[in-house]
């Protein structure tokens, strides 16, 4: 025995991911120590959600007329995957020099499917979020030894779901700012 299934429909997923990395060692002067990291994610999906509607007809019983099923129909309807944004993509630039390195960093999330329902104005998706970081560390004269500091939602950012039918939010997500400063020894 299987189980139960929680959707026979098979779900349709593609997507293309593209990166670049660069460190411009080519270039003159200072500029041959800024680093460069694109990563872009496009996702598509798509899935037939199932379900099926009772079809009603009124009949006489008695002198009263009442509600009767009579059928059922498909009503079956296609949406996104939950929980996949379409859209991604992360971005890193940075700087190096001698001991010293510092990034700074995006990292981006479209709107994600975070709900489904048969009735469109119940489903949910989340707002794009956008987050901001960034990584400073420089090398001490000691052998393996570092300081270092680590900055992270700098734009503190919140992460929201939403409504679709009112555009209300249904729920929203603190993460705040954070940092971390430390000495880092590496044998």
């Amino acid at each position: 025995m299987f189980g139960n299934i929680n959707n026979p429909n098979a779900a349709n997923l593609y997507g293309l991911e593209t990166e670049w990395q660069s460190n411009f060692w080519f270039l003159p002067g200072a500029l041959k120590s800024l680093v460069l990291n694109v990563n872009y994610t496009y996702t598509y999906s798509n899935l037939t959600y199932p379900r099926r509607e009772a079809v009603w007809e009124m009949v006489r019983v008695g002198i009263i007329k009442v509600p009767k099923i009579v059928g059922m129909v498909d009503g079956s309807y296609d949406a996104r995957l939950l929980d996949q944004p379409t859209h991604t993509l992360n971005f890193t630039v940075g700087y190096d020099y001698k001991g010293f390195s510092i990034r700074t960093s995006m990292q981006y999330k479209s709107d994600v499917f975070a709900a489904n329902n048969w009735y469109e104005e119940l489903r949910e998706t989340t707002e794009p979020l956008t987050l901001w970081d960034m990584k400073i560390q420089q090398q001490l004269p000691v052998k393996g030894l570092q300081v270092f500091a680590n900055f992270n939602n700098l734009s503190r950012a919140v992460e929201q779901t939403s409504n679709n039918g009112t555009g209300w939010f249904t729920s929203k997500s603190y993460y705040g700012f954070s940092a971390d400063v430390g000495l880092r020894y590496e044998l």
